[in-house]
């Protein structure tokens, strides 16, 4: 049995996080958790592997402007595809049925017509796309090829001149769903990623109503429905479904899909559910 691979950067795992891991367990799955520290409240069954094993912690980045680890997960994902480690999942993602996946397959899908999203993904380690993604991810000053003329001309020209932007202040997405769209599109394989509603039924626009008890989430869901991608940053930034929502902060009402789902299939309750 193939594992199921995912990352975390902290020292423990939150409501989210947990859940998403005992989603993938309750389906059978074998689950490496991979961390550059110890992890307090990890489930049981899951198998804790020092990150440094696939990336050493030098090459680890974070995003300037709000501290997250997304872009080093990013160029992490990457190199455990070249490794040939197996699927990747993010810990905001709720597996609903088994995934299959063999050593060959192209697994991803679009969150939205054109863009690729990372958040489950399987790439073949000789795979040009896992090469080109590689180097890039590495790029300690990019200039994304799939950034307009002009946007592409003011990075080079500040790189000529000494004043080069490093990729920690680029815009979210620039290692994720920018870099996998245009590499996957341009290697012509497009055509292999699943539609949203396998592992995105639910757009990050509407994130929140994952997560309010206002909201019905089954309808979108359909026979050949894998996952469902939580869109963990999207639950913590206010939105026009929730515009009182305080920044950084996760509130999981009660009743809500996520809420429900937590309980009922698997047994767990969020810590501190809005009633």
């Amino acid at each position: 049995m193939a594992y199921l691979n995912c990352f975390w950067h902290g020292p423990r795992l939150g409501d989210i996080e947990t859940i998403s891991l005992l989603s993938m367990l309750r389906q059978g799955e074998k689950v490496r958790l991979f961390s550059y520290e110890r992890l307090a409240s990890v489930p049981e069954g899951v198998e804790e592997v020092d990150a440094r094993e696939v990336m050493p912690f030098e090459d680890m980045i974070f995003h300037h402007a709000t501290g997250s680890a997304s872009l080093g997960s990013n160029r992490f994902r990457y190199f455990l595809m070249r490794a040939g480690l197996g699927l990747w999942l993010d810990l905001d993602v709720l597996q609903l049925q088994p995934f299959a996946c063999e050593e060959g397959d192209y697994i991803f899908g679009l969150e939205e017509p054109g863009r690729v999203n990372g958040a489950v993904l399987h790439l073949p380690r000789e795979s040009g796309v896992v090469d080109a993604l590689c180097r890039f991810a590495m790029k300690r000053y990019p200039i994304p090829p799939f950034y307009p003329l002009r946007r592409r001309l003011r990075l080079t020209r500040r790189f000529l001149t000494a004043r080069p932007v490093p990729v920690d202040r680029l815009p979210w997405g620039v290692l994720g769903p920018d870099a996998l769209s245009h590499f996957i599109g341009k290697s012509d394989m497009l055509a292999l990623a699943k539609p949203a509603h396998v592992f995105y039924p639910v757009h990050h626009a509407k994130a929140h109503t994952l997560v309010s008890a206002r909201h019905e989430i089954e309808p979108l869901l359909r026979p050949d429905t894998l996952a469902i991608h939580l869109w963990n940053e999207a639950l913590r930034r206010p939105s026009a479904i929730r515009p009182d929502n305080p920044p950084g902060k996760l509130f999981v009402e009660r009743e809500s899909f996520v809420d429900r789902f937590a309980r009922r299939e698997l047994g767990y309750r969020i810590e501190n559910p809005v009633a």
